[in-house]
């Protein structure tokens, strides 16, 4: 909802941590990046067009941007820390440690729909290929088993495994 801000919550406190800019769409036929949050809830990635924007929690500040060729439509952090991996739909993906600059992986050739670092340093990246009734399924991803596992939720994704990225 581009007309609504992200808003950051601390349920176990009832508390508001930040209200951070929406998500942008992704571009017809590609589903928004949701916000993602690190497991240590200091920090939030927001997809904004071309950008993932990285703000500190609480309070809201920006702290850095990603930038990719493309509208961003995937974004996620690693199980631990604050390095993020993010997809575009012109099938770029970059892994940005913390501090560091992003490491472009080999392209897709279809946009990125899901996207994860799992805690082993590998990082993983789902494309859809098919359409139906002109609207793409995207899958989204989910860590399991400590960050060693990635279950994909969608219908036919094509999945990718990257070796170790490095630290």
């Amino acid at each position: 909802c581009k007309t609504y801000p992200t808003r950051v919550w601390d349920t176990a406190h009832d508390r508001l941590l930040a209200e951070l800019p929406s998500v942008t769409p992704a571009g017809i036929g590609y589903a928004s990046a949701y916000p993602a949050v690190s497991v240590g809830g200091d920090r939030a990635a927001i997809a904004r067009g071309h950008m993932v924007e990285i703000y500190e929690l609480p309070g809201g500040r920006l702290l850095r941007t990603i930038a990719h060729g493309a509208a961003v439509n995937a974004v996620a952090f690693a199980p631990a820390g604050h390095d993020v991996i993010s997809g575009a739909i012109d099938g770029s993906l970059l892994v940005t440690r913390d501090g560091r600059e992003p490491i472009a992986l080999p392209a897709s050739s279809g946009g990125i729909d899901a996207a994860a670092l799992l805690s082993d340093g590998r990082a993983v990246a789902a494309e859809y290929l098919g359409e139906l009734v002109g609207r793409r399924e995207a899958p989204a991803a989910r860590l399991a088993q400590g960050g060693q596992q990635l279950a994909l939720i969608g219908a036919q994704p094509v999945v990718g495994v990257a070796e170790q990225v490095g630290h």
